[in-house]
């Protein structure tokens, strides 16, 4: 598994945001209001064409939570949930994990930030853009330049 450290992630290019709302003092930013097919779209496109990492805080959040998130997922979501879990555990000790997902992984945490059950932060290292996943039903991104954007239409 491609798993980054939080410095490692910077070294590499990636914006790490700690806080949204400074964030879109500090960068460039637009955001998105798409459908949930469209949000695939574009994530599916952009790890076809770039380094999209993403990661995953799944591990910190209570048992509570995780029974309710659980609630709202199909047998197939459970079982990529579990994989995903699966492959995460060598990392618990750690915030939360940043790593480089397959697409189906991807897919899955597209879909559960998209639903609002647990949000995702995207990192595109090598354009650099991030995409802070679902900020008031709507995804965000944030780059050094507009141009950086990923060369998707923004709502501005």
């Amino acid at each position: 598994m491609d798993v980054l450290a939080r410095e490692e992630l910077k070294q590499r290019g990636g914006i790490y945001i700690e806080q949204v709302l400074p964030a879109f003092e500090q960068y460039e930013a637009c955001t998105w209001k798409l459908t949930l097919d469209e949000y695939k779209a574009m994530f599916a496109n952009l790890q076809n064409q770039h380094m999209v990492y993403a990661d995953f805080y799944y591990s910190k959040i209570t048992e509570e939570n995780r029974s309710v998130f659980e609630e709202h997922l199909n047998q197939e979501q459970m079982r990529r949930l579990d994989q995903l879990c699966m492959k995460c555990r060598d990392y618990r000790e750690q915030e939360f994990v940043i790593f480089k997902p397959s697409s189906e992984e991807l897919d899955l945490l597209v879909e559960i930030s998209f639903r609002e059950l647990l949000f995702s932060t995207f990192y595109v290292l090598d354009l650099p853009l991030t995409i802070w996943s679902n900020y008031g039903g709507e995804f965000v991104g944030f780059a050094d330049e507009k141009e950086l954007l990923g060369g998707i239409t923004c709502n501005y």
